[in-house]
C-alpha cells in the first residue's frame, strides 16, 4: 500500500486540478529494502502549499521570520534557540518528512531557495549563541502550554503581563499609552516562552488562538517605526570626532593605542594590514570608553574642507582599512564566505549577526543597542568592514550578496545603536553645568534645540574647483551623510538611510529654489497560494523569471507569456512598480513610463565609448512590465542584410549595452535609484530571440527514465482515483 499518498491525493483533489497537476510529476517513491511500504516524497513547493493550507503548519511559516529574523543569508536573530525549534517543528510535519525535493537550482530556483531555508537555514549551523535562552525548547510549545509554564515563575509571567498592559488592544485597535514602554515590553517578550508559541488543533484551540493573536497580531507592534526625521526632533546631533580625538590624545594609554592607527592608516602611507591590526588592537581593549567614543563619533556635513571634525573623522575612521587594491571591489558575499572559514572571524560575525539583529515586524533593533555596539567594535578593523559591492548576472548569488550588504553596511540596528549612544550622551550632558576646561577649548553646554522634520536645504553654487558640477544647483544636507547636489531644473529621489521605504522627492527649480516632499511605500507582504512573501523579498514565477515582492505586488522581469509574442531580435525586459509611479506622480511630478526609451537611449549612448548604432524602440507594455527592442540605427540599410546578419549585428551593437543597463537596475545602482523615472524600475533581463527553425518545435526525446516515471505516475493516478476524497 501507499503511505501518505492517499491523504495528499484527497487534499489535492480538493485544491483543484490546476493546483496539483503541475506538481504531481515531482512525486518520488522510496521503497524500503525490507518493507512493503512506499512513501511519497513531494516537491518542496507542493509541500509548502499543503503546509500553507494547514492552519497549524501555516502559523509556523508566519512566525519563522519573527523568531529567525528577516534575513535568509545569516542567522540574524536574538532568539536562535526558538528559530532552531521552529525549523525542527516545521520539518516534523508530514509534508516535509523525511524530506522534500527540487529540480536543479538553475531550473527551479524558488523550490531550492525554500528547501535551503527549511533544511539548511543559517541558524542551524550557529557555533555560538550570543544570548542564552532562559526557556530553551526542542520544539515550539503550544501557547496554552507556554502560558502554563510561564505562570509558574513570577519573572516570566510579568513579561507577558507587561506586554498586555503596555500594548493594550481594544476592538482590534491599539490603545497604548506610551510608545516606548510598549516597544520595550515587546522586546522583553522574546525572553518568554510566549514568543514563538503555536496553536495546533486541540481541545483548547480558542484560548490558544487568543494568546497567539495577542502576541503575533498586536496592532501596537506595527506602530514602532520611528524615522530619522522624528528622531531629530528630540535632540540635535553634535560634531564629536574632534573632541574624541583630543580627549584620547590627552590620556597616555589611549594615545599609545591611537598612535599606530594615525601612523599606519594615513592615506599618504597607507599600510592596510598594519592599519587593520592597529584598529583591532584599539577596539579590542576591554572597559575602554574611548573605543566607543571614537567608533561612534560623528560630524555635521560642511563644505569647509578644513573643518576640525571632518579632519579628525578621516584619521579615526580611515579609508585605508576599508579599501583594497582589488578592482573591482570584492563581493559582500565573498567577504562573508571567507570569514566563515576562519574560526575567529566567524565567531565575531555570528556575534554581530545576533546582537545587531533587526526585528522582522518593527524593523528596529530586536535586542539591546548596547550589545550591538559591542558587536560592532568586534568587527571594526577586520575584512568584514571592507567596502564591498554586489554585481553579476547570477541572480541567486546577487540576492545573497545584497543580503550581506544590508547586514554589514545598511543595517538599521547599527544606525539605531549610534543614535541611542548620542541620545544617552546628550541626556547626560543635560544634567552637567556649562563649563570650560583649562586644558582644552571644549565646551559642554546644556542648550538643546529642535529641528524640523525636513532635511536641511539651502541654495548653493558648487566650489569653483569642481569642474564636473553644473553651474547652478541646489544641495540637500543631512547630518552624517554626504551632500546631494541637484542641478537646476531637475529632480532627484533621495532615500532615507535608516528607512529605505521612505524617500524625499526634491526639485531644484529655476533660481536655485529647492523644494522637497517625502513619500513612503507601504511594507505590505505578497500572498500566493503557496505562502507569504515579505516586502522586498525575492521570488520566482514560472515563465516570468525573477520577481520581487514590492508593497503587496510581485514585480517580475517578464509579463505573463500570453501577453506578448516576440520575433527574432534583441529585447530588454523591464519590471516596474505602479505603486512608485503613483506616489511619484502626486503633487505635479510627472512620470511617464514610455519615456524610458528616451532615458535609456541617452544612457547607452554615454556608455558606448566609440559611439553605437543601437537604437531602442518601444515594443510592448503591460501591467508593470515594459519590453524594449534593440534595433540598428537608420544608418544601416536592412534590405542589404540577411536575417542572420541582422541578428548578429543587433547582438554586436546592443547586447553589451543592454546588459549593463540590466545589471544596474538589478543591483540598484545609485544613479539609477536616484533618477525619478529609473527608480520605479526594479527588475530587468536581456533576451536574444534566435531565428526559428521549422523542425525545432517538433523534436521530442524519450529516455528509459521518462518511461519508468510514466509507469509510476500511472500507478499514482490510479491510487488517487481509488482513494475517497
Amino acid at each position: 500500500m501507499f503511505l501518505e499518498v492517499g491523504k495528499f491525493g484527497s487534499q489535492m483533489c480538493g485544491a483543484g486540478a490546476s493546483s496539483w497537476r503541475s506538481y504531481i510529476f515531482w512525486f518520488f517513491l522510496l521503497v524500503g529494502p525490507n518493507t512493503k511500504t512506499t512513501v511519497a516524497i513531494l516537491n518542496c513547493l507542493l509541500a509548502r502549499q499543503f503546509c500553507f493550507e494547514d492552519a497549524s503548519c501555516s502559523a509556523i511559516l508566519e512566525i519563522i521570520p519573527r523568531v529567525c529574523g528577516p534575513e535568509v543569508v545569516a542567522c540574524s536573530t536574538v532568539t536562535v534557540t526558538k528559530c532552531q525549534a521552529a525549523l525542527r517543528t516545521l520539518q516534523a510535519f508530514p509534508f516535509f518528512k523525511p524530506t522534500c525535493l527540487c529540480r536543479e537550482p538553475h531550473v527551479d530556483p524558488e523550490c531550492n531557495s525554500f528547501r535551503d531555508f527549511l533544511f539548511d537555514h543559517p541558524c542551524v549551523f550557529v557555533m555560538k549563541k550570543a544570548e542564552k535562552d532562559p526557556y530553551p525548547v526542542d520544539a515550539l510549545p503550544t501557547c496554552n502550554h507556554a502560558l502554563s509554564v510561564c505562570q509558574q515563575e513570577h519573572k516570566c509571567i510579568k513579561l507577558y503581563e507587561d506586554f498586555k498592559a503596555n500594548c493594550k488592544v481594544r476592538d482590534n485597535r491599539c490603545r497604548m499609552d506610551d510608545r516606548d514602554s510598549c516597544y520595550q515590553a515587546w522586546t522583553n517578550l522574546r525572553k518568554s516562552p510566549m514568543f514563538g508559541c503555536i496553536c495546533p488543533n486541540n481541545q483548547m484551540k480558542k484560548r490558544c488562538d487568543r494568546i497567539f493573536s495577542m502576541v503575533n497580531h498586536n496592532p501596537c507592534v506595527g506602530e514602532f517605526k520611528v524615522s530619522l526625521t522624528v528622531f531629530l526632533e528630540k535632540i540635535v546631533f553634535q560634531s564629536t570626532c574632534h573632541t574624541a580625538l583630543t580627549s584620547c590624545n590627552n590620556y597616555y594609554h589611549c594615545r599609545m593605542l591611537l598612535n599606530p592607527i594615525l601612523h599606519h592608516c594615513d592615506i599618504s602611507r597607507c599600510n592596510r594590514n598594519s592599519c587593520m591590526e592597529a584598529l583591532q588592537k584599539f577596539y579590542s581593549k576591554p572597559d575602554f570608553h574611548w573605543n566607543v567614543e571614537i567608533a561612534f563619533c560623528l560630524c555635521k556635513k560642511t563644505d569647509n574642507k578644513q573643518d576640525a571634525c571632518l579632519i579628525a573623522q578621516e584619521k579615526l575612521h580611515p579609508v585605508c582599512a576599508q579599501r583594497t587594491e582589488e578592482s573591482p571591489q570584492p563581493s559582500c558575499l565573498h567577504l562573508a564566505e571567507v570569514c566563515k572559514e576562519n574560526k575567529e572571524c566567524r565567531s565575531k560575525l555570528e556575534y554581530y549577526e545576533q546582537s545587531c539583529a533587526v526585528d522582522a515586524v518593527t524593523k528596529k533593533c530586536a535586542g539591546s543597542p548596547i550589545e550591538c555596539r559591542t558587536a560592532i567594535l568586534g568587527i571594526l578593523g577586520t575584512d568584514l568592514r571592507t567596502t564591498c559591492a554586489c554585481k553579476g548576472t547570477d541572480m541567486t548569488q546577487l540576492y545573497e550578496c545584497l543580503g550581506w550588504q544590508r547586514l554589514l553596511w545598511v543595517n538599521p540596528c547599527v544606525v539605531e545603536s549610534q543614535k541611542n549612544f548620542h541620545m544617552a550622551k546628550n541626556l547626560e550632558q543635560a544634567f552637567v553645568p556649562t563649563s570650560t576646561t583649562s586644558t582644552s577649548t571644549i565646551t559642554t553646554t546644556t542648550t538643546a534645540t529642535t529641528t524640523t522634520t525636513k532635511p536641511t536645504t539651502r541654495r548653493t553654487k558648487p566650489p569653483t574647483t569642481t569642474t564636473t558640477m553644473p553651474p547652478k544647483s541646489c544641495v540637500v544636507q543631512r547630518p552624517q551623510f554626504p551632500n546631494h547636489y541637484i542641478p537646476e531644473g531637475t529632480f532627484k529621489r533621495i532615500y532615507h538611510e535608516d528607512e529605505f521605504e521612505c524617500s524625499d522627492v526634491c526639485e531644484c527649480e529655476i533660481g536655485e529654489k529647492l523644494t522637497c516632499r517625502t513619500i513612503c511605500i507601504d511594507r505590505m507582504p505578497c500572498k500566493t497560494e503557496f505562502a507569504y512573501y515579505n516586502h522586498a523579498a525575492p521570488a520566482f514565477q514560472a515563465f516570468r523569471g525573477r520577481c520581487l515582492c514590492y508593497s503587496g505586488r510581485f514585480i517580475c522581469m517578464k509579463p505573463m507569456p500570453n501577453d506578448y509574442s516576440l520575433p527574432q531580435g534583441v529585447f530588454l525586459f523591464l519590471g516596474y512598480s505602479e505603486v512608485d509611479e503613483k506616489e511619484l506622480n502626486k503633487n505635479h511630478t510627472v512620470i511617464v513610463v514610455q519615456d524610458i526609451v528616451r532615458v535609456l537611449q541617452n544612457i547607452i549612448e554615454e556608455e558606448a565609448v566609440n559611439g553605437t548604432l543601437c537604437t531602442l524602440e518601444f515594443f510592448n507594455a503591460t501591467k508593470e512590465n515594459v519590453i524594449l527592442s534593440g534595433k540598428l540605427s537608420e544608418d544601416i540599410d536592412y534590405s542589404k542584410l540577411s536575417p542572420p546578419e541582422i541578428l548578429a549585428k543587433e547582438k554586436e551593437e546592443c547586447v553589451d549595452l543592454l546588459e549593463t543597463v540590466s545589471e544596474k537596475i538589478n543591483s540598484k545602482n545609485r544613479d539609477f535609484v536616484s533618477h525619478l523615472l529609473l527608480s520605479i524600475f526594479k527588475m530587468a533581463e536581456v533576451e536574444i530571440i534566435p531565428i526559428e527553425t521549422k523542425s525545432s518545435s517538433a523534436i521530442y526525446f524519450f529516455t528509459p527514465h521518462i518511461l519508468i516515471l510514466s509507469v509510476l505516475l500511472t500507478k499514482i493516478f490510479q491510487y488517487i482515483q481509488s482513494t475517497p476524497s
